[in-house]
């Protein structure tokens, strides 16, 4: 019997730079199962790796000391880690069900499995992965909306301590993002895509992902349309529609005109073509 095509995608970027109106823009496609935020790389397969490794170890302990060098116990390959990380994703992905019939697309989106890219390859080496791009100034204005409605009211406020332990600990995380979008543009597997010209052309985008990520035309599972904001809305239960994130704008949060000048000076935006 011939092995099912199931291709695999990998969304990431700087939190609240978009990634979920990607997953959700994937998710449209017919035959692609769209999910997130697994943070598997980040959490699962870095550990997983260490485990094995522990596992060697003893291995060579025991073949050398219990049998006196004459053990023949292997060790487990790297190949068969990865079998078996991949292996971990999917039951983690399809919550321990079996790979649905109609599936040829996973996509899974994280933020953080753009810091993640050397794991993603290891593991899923005929991945694509895609990059979402949104300027500086709109992510942490939209990060601290998130972290007022979330956490603590006083993020609206700029002179509130831990806003700025946020903007302070932006600036590193953003330039790492920045060197790592600027290494990798061009790389065969990377696509490098704007949030704003995402969500100013989502029918153009679903184009794109066919033409240049997919490599197929799919079709669609529902109309354009149901990526709106005002669709999204419309099919949440009216208490949940009240306090929906989505609901409360990242617009309601100015940024004071020193932090505007600290991203400005200290925030370096990449020297690429993006991709869309």
């Amino acid at each position: 019997m011939a092995t099912r095509r199931l291709d695999a995608v990998f969304i990431g970027g700087y939190t609240k730079s978009g990634t979920t109106l990607t997953g959700r823009a994937f998710d449209l496609i017919n035959t692609v199962y769209a999910k997130g935020e697994f943070d598997f790389f980040r959490i699962f397969a870095e550990r997983t790796g260490l485990l094995f490794k522990e596992y060697n170890k003893n291995i060579a302990i025991v073949n050398r000391e219990v049998y006196d060098n004459r053990g023949s116990l292997n060790p487990v390959s790297t190949s068969l880690v990865r079998r078996i990380q991949r292996d971990i994703f999917l039951k983690v992905f399809f919550a321990g069900e079996q790979v649905p019939d109609d599936c040829q697309v996973i996509v899974e989106k994280s933020p953080r499995n753009v810091f993640h890219l050397a794991e993603i390859r290891a593991i899923f080496p005929a991945s694509q992965n895609v990059i979402v791009y949104r300027e500086p100034k709109a992510v942490f204005r939209s990060l601290c909306r998130h972290l007022a409605d979330h956490r603590d009211p006083r993020y609206f406020d700029p002179d509130f301590d831990y806003r700025q332990q946020v903007l302070v600990k932006m600036e590193r995380r953003w330039n790492n993002l920045t060197a790592i979008i600027e290494a990798e543009s061009g790389a065969k597997d990377i696509h490098i895509v704007r949030y704003d010209a995402i969500n100013a052309d989502k029918a153009g985008f679903l184009d794109y992902v066919q033409k240049k990520i997919l490599r197929r035309e799919l079709g669609l599972k529902g109309p354009v349309s149901s990526l709106d904001k005002e669709s999204y809305l419309a099919s949440l239960p009216p208490e949940q529609r009240e306090i929906s994130l989505v609901q409360s704008s990242a617009n309601r949060l100015s940024l004071s005109e020193r932090e505007i000048e600290f991203i400005d000076s200290r925030m370096k935006l990449p020297e690429v073509e993006f991709d869309y």
